[in-house]
């Protein structure tokens, strides 16, 4: 998306923020797997535009597996910004 499609979007309402989401677990493989769903959900919804995509490698530390995911999401209005906050 370029800056001038950004900028249309932020007339019209859309807010611009960035996501972490971050998960720990075990296996390994679980953890990953289980992120990558929850992302792949959310993103169904049309109201979020996900740009600048990060998925960060899971490491183990202490026994438990972690990762997370990291964007920057145009979300259509702050209700449903609040929706992905608190869900």
């Amino acid at each position: 998306m370029n800056e001038k499609e950004l900028k249309d979007f932020i007339s019209k309402g859309h807010v611009l923020c960035r996501v972490i989401f971050e998960m720990a677990g075990n296996p390994k493989e679980h953890v990953e797997k289980t992120l990558r769903d929850y992302i792949k959900a959310i993103k169904e919804d049309p109201d979020y535009i996900f740009m600048n995509e990060y998925y960060a490698p899971a490491e183990e530390n202490e026994g438990v597996w972690s990762t997370f995911y990291e964007s920057e999401i145009l979300v259509s209005t702050l209700e449903k910004l609040n929706v992905l906050c608190f869900n």
